[in-house]
């Protein structure tokens, strides 16, 4: 049976996260690494700016924002315009001015900021029969991970209208990453994808990165 398209993802985000970390000279953590609540940022990461204990988001305060166009953070401000992805097929919730590196295909678009550690990875593709259950899914999403030598802690799973996603957070050298992986099946068609950030700023990167998701969704809800 074909792999889904959107676990498919998952190891092309997982493989090259791993070669991110293999031209820094670091190696990803072990499972035996013992984890602390909160991570503290480490020498290996002096070019992400402190978060500077950034008080809690909530995603639907976000998401009015960014329908708002424009998300106010402490020190970073965040301008939001309408952006046709994958062809045109899909409409995106663009962050004006924040990615330094942009890849866009027919079928797969990478965009990441390294100032912030964020990277945003979709991808297109033809639905192939039945797609497994979301709890299938997210399982063959971990078993791959792990063949890859990373192993997840499952946080949340949700769902919206025709959209599935789930969060994750995965050991790293330069500190654990937070990620939600997803998948959209919509006329014939399934989006897959994984955002990631660090997971120290999970209570403000990580809610932006689910509020654009959810916009997403919204924009395309139907194929309105």
């Amino acid at each position: 049976m074909e792999m889904d398209r959107s676990i498919a993802l998952l190891a092309r985000a997982a493989r090259e996260e791993r070669e991110r970390e293999e031209q820094r000279g670091l190696e990803p953590e072990t499972p035996e690494t013992p984890e602390t609540s909160s991570t503290p940022k480490t020498p290996e990461t002096p070019e992400t700016p402190d978060t500077k204990e950034s008080p809690a988001y909530t995603r639907e305060e976000l998401m009015e924002e960014i329908r708002k166009g424009q998300v106010m953070f402490d020190g970073l401000a965040i301008s939001f315009t309408e952006r046709e992805i994958l062809c045109g097929a899909w409409r995106f919730p663009w962050m004006e001015g924040f990615f330094d590196t942009e890849r866009e295909e027919k079928d797969c678009v990478f965009w990441s900021c390294k100032e912030w550690a964020v990277s945003m990875i979709l991808a297109l593709g033809d639905c192939t029969g039945e797609q497994p259950s979301m709890e299938e899914w997210i399982q063959g999403a971990v078993d791959v991970l792990k063949d890859g030598n990373l192993y997840p802690r499952l946080l949340n799973r949700q769902k919206q209208g025709d959209l599935e996603y789930f969060s994750y957070s995965l050991p790293t050298a330069g500190g654990r990453t937070y990620s939600i992986g997803f998948r959209w099946e919509r006329e014939g068609k399934l989006l897959g994808g994984t955002f990631t950030c660090m997971e120290r700023d999970r209570e403000w990167m990580g809610v932006l990165l689910e509020a654009v998701l959810l916009v997403m969704e919204e924009r395309n809800r139907g194929g309105e």
